[in-house]
């Protein structure tokens, strides 16, 4: 239920980067996989348990993020190049499905990660936005 974004969340929470505990960690998940008890008690755990977990983790990963940001100087571009991508990534997450399905393939490809839309557009307008007038 991780994606790789979510392991630098981990290793904040819990302060452990050890190779090791992660390849422990891949081990049990290999075996919840193929013994069915031990995924049963996987899956009874409650949705909004999860969803709690989860969100306590994308808050970690924000910050970390934001503590990244904060060392570089707010001028307007930089600004621009850190504030629209977040807005795009929110328009993916918002934008009506209806809306969404009469757009050509790739836009719809694209739009379907929110995380990849707002990442395409801090590239863009990092490499269009000029660094000083």
């Amino acid at each position: 239920m991780t994606g790789y974004s979510s392991n630098a969340g981990i290793i904040a929470i819990t302060g452990i980067a050890s190779r090791a505990a992660f390849a422990a960690a891949g081990i049990f998940l290999v075996l919840f996989g193929l013994i069915g008890k031990l995924s049963a008690v996987i899956a009874s755990i409650p949705g909004p348990v999860i969803g709690g977990v989860f969100g306590v983790l994308c808050v970690v990963i924000a910050m970390n993020g934001f503590r990244v940001v904060r060392g570089t100087p707010l001028t307007e571009r930089n600004m621009l190049v850190i504030g629209l991508p977040i807005l795009m990534a929110l328009f993916a997450t918002l934008a009506p499905p209806d809306f969404v399905k009469t757009l050509p393939d790739l836009v719809q490809y694209i739009l379907g990660s929110s995380i990849a839309f707002g990442a395409i557009w801090a590239i863009v307008l990092h490499q269009i936005l000029p660094n000083s007038r």
